[in-house]
């Protein structure tokens, strides 16, 4: 798993990930992820123009369950409008990978890999570029 944990980060680099809360965040922070964006509290549309004015492309990470995927049609809807795209591919990848229905599902997946091994993901990728 680590290999295609890395070959996807790898692939995202510092596209914007939009995330629906702070826990969705805490994962991908310790899987190496930057450039995290949550929309919590705020406007969807505010979020897209805002991102969309610094961005030419974005991965929306929002829940695989039917209100998730309501927000990232929504999303996907603005963020088009603002000629901004959305890498649908990434989302799927993200979820044939992790088989997670809520992002914080990953917040156990990824203290299971670390208990595993004595270095965190993070360091993992840092030993896998040198």
């Amino acid at each position: 798993m680590y290999h295609e944990v890395f070959c996807l980060k790898e692939e995202v680099q510092n596209t914007p990930i939009i995330v629906e809360g702070k826990n969705d965040k805490r994962p991908l922070s310790k899987l190496g992820f930057n450039n995290i964006y949550t929309i919590s509290g705020q406007p969807l549309f505010y979020v897209a123009d805002k991102i969309s004015s610094q961005h030419k492309s974005v991965v929306i990470l929002t829940d695989f369950d039917r209100e998730g995927k309501k927000k990232a049609e929504l999303l996907t809807k603005f963020f088009n409008s603002l000629g901004t795209k959305t890498l649908a591919d990434i989302r799927r990848k993200f979820h044939r990978l992790f088989r997670v229905v809520k992002i914080e599902e990953m917040n156990a997946l990824v203290e299971t890999l670390e208990s595993n091994s004595d270095l965190t993901f993070s360091e993992k990728w840092e030993a896998n570029l040198q």
